[in-house]
């Protein structure tokens, strides 16, 4: 990919983050029972995918830091320039953070982060969200609500974030997600939380979907599969919708995104309803941007050509037998968790040097 230049993060003000988490505990309605609902106890993970973003990723730590359920660890995978690892004395060591070069193909990134956690309960969070103190508390009692081993996933709302002024309100209307119905035909990982057994048995997430609809393709998958998701309206986050890091203001990044997110849709289409579908896909979503912006295509036409078709015929997977071997080699991953971690941070005065301060690269675990 073109290469995308660092914003600075500029962090909310103290009384902004206040009406945030004062808007989501009015959000959030009451959930009756809480305590006996976890009285179970399950280990939790909350896992976040980061890059370039601290000003927006450090505040949710820190929420996270002060969660009313005890029984959890925090995952935190980091492409960042400057990632949060060198500042790891300052997090408990129910923190674990691991930093990657990949930063591009968020299937396996998550996968990677699946496969070092321990939870019973894996939820995903986006590292530019606010989150309640019984956000994790939230997400464990929804489980224990839906007891049916069927139900695969809990799919939680976000809202916009109340003082974000952005276009008139547009980040707020786009951040805003609230789906209808007991039940949900796919997910979306701004927040939502799944069980691992789930995971396992269907192989996890999709590695060759690259920026977006790796959670889609999931959650239909597990449709297919028998399984159900249930929707969460008793757990609310705020997404903030931030631009930094994953903005693209060159003619070669538009381009470049152009060209993979079709691909990701042409992929989920094809795992989902086959290769023509697949391939039809990516005329339709290819047109709009070409209608809207022909000058892009005509300076940047081999570049949107190999992200979209190029990519697409090469990992699309002819036979469903090679796509189930794919996922039937992850749920061995999963389930034996088999992971090879290296290269032990130091640092001055650290006196917390274990396995949750490795460095993980693509290069150190077998996918």
């Amino acid at each position: 990919m073109p290469s995308v230049p660092t914003k600075t993060n500029v962090l909310d003000k103290a009384e902004q983050v206040e009406a945030c988490l004062s808007t989501l505990k009015a959000l959030q309605p009451r959930l009756s029972g809480l305590s006996r609902l976890l009285e179970a106890n399950p280990f939790a993970s909350v896992i976040v995918c980061s890059y370039n973003r601290p000003g927006f990723l450090y505040p949710l730590l820190n929420q996270l830091i002060i969660q009313t359920y005890k029984n959890y660890e925090v995952i935190i995978i980091d492409g960042s320039d400057n990632p949060l690892i060198t500042r790891i004395s300052e997090f408990p060591t129910n923190f674990q953070f691991f930093c990657t070069s990949l930063r591009y193909v968020m299937g396996i990134l998550r996968n990677l982060a699946i496969l070092v956690s321990r939870g019973e309960i894996i939820i995903f969070v986006d590292d530019d969200s606010y989150v309640a103190q019984d956000f994790v508390a939230r997400h464990v009692a929804l489980h224990s609500i839906s007891y049916d081993e069927k139900v695969a996933a809990v799919q939680g709302h976000s809202v916009g974030s109340p003082h974000d002024e952005r276009g008139n309100g547009w980040v707020r209307r786009v951040c805003t997600f609230k789906p209808n119905g007991n039940t949900l035909a796919s997910l979306v990982t701004t927040n939502c939380s799944i069980k691992r057994s789930a995971l396992e048995a269907v192989g996890g997430f999709n590695m060759d979907i690259r920026l977006v609809g790796d959670d889609t393709e999931l959650g239909r998958r597990f449709k297919k599969m028998g399984y159900t998701i249930r929707n969460g309206p008793e757990v609310i986050t705020i997404h903030r919708g931030a631009s930094e890091a994953g903005a693209r203001c060159e003619p070669a990044q538009r381009a470049w995104w152009v060209g993979v997110t079709t691909a990701d849709r042409a992929l989920t289409q094809a795992a989902l309803k086959g290769c023509v579908a697949g391939a039809l896909c990516i005329g339709k979503n290819l047109f709009p941007h070409f209608a809207r912006d022909r000058a892009l295509f005509r300076d940047n036409f081999s570049l949107i050509l190999s992200e979209s078709w190029k990519y697409f015929w090469q990992k699309k997977h002819w036979s469903c037998g090679t796509a189930r071997m794919e996922h039937l080699r992850m749920t061995e991953k999963l389930f034996l968790q088999r992971v090879q971690r290296v290269t032990k941070i130091t640092q001055q005065n650290q006196t917390r040097i274990d396995h949750r301060d490795s460095i993980l690269g693509v290069e150190d675990i077998e996918l």
